[in-house]
């Protein structure tokens, strides 16, 4: 079979989209990009619920207040009153939890939550959602975390 019949034979290739319309989509991506994320999801205290990606250590409190020992964690999204995480460990629910936020120029910011669901997400971590609570200022100087000291 000739070249020339062969090339007859080959359909053309399938058409895209236009040049036009692929500006278009990249213009809505990039301002959908820059608009700020709000994650609408319903909880007790209301409001909204913001994406928030950082390290975190949890300890549990005991029935005298002391913290036990610090487990790693990751932060998922952050409300006026809770707190979401991502967890390999599971905590109880109606747990106290002291949490401390690493920041990067600072020391770690110390929080106190209490365990409102725990659920199994998947690949052996746990979605913890948490009920944000005041802390008093004896409370706050409590360093549990290793990385405080």
């Amino acid at each position: 079979m000739s070249r020339a019949r062969l090339m007859d034979a080959v359909p053309p290739p399938p058409a895209g989209p236009s040049l036009a319309r692929r500006q278009l989509v990249a213009e809505a991506v990039e301002s959908a990009d820059k608009a700020p994320k709000v994650v609408e999801e319903s909880h007790p205290g209301g409001g909204h619920v913001f994406p928030f990606d950082a390290e975190l250590e949890l300890a549990e409190l005991d029935d005298r207040g002391k913290p036990g020992v610090p487990w790693s964690a990751r932060a998922r999204t952050l409300s006026r009153g809770t707190i979401s995480v991502n967890s390999r460990r599971m905590c109880h629910t109606e747990r106290r939890v002291l949490i401390a936020v690493h920041r990067l120029d600072d020391q770690p910011a110390i929080l106190l939550g209490r365990a409102e669901v725990c659920r199994y997400e998947s690949d052996g971590l746990y979605v913890i959602d948490f009920e944000l609570m005041p802390l008093d200022e004896a409370e706050a100087r409590v360093m549990f975390s290793r990385r405080a000291r």
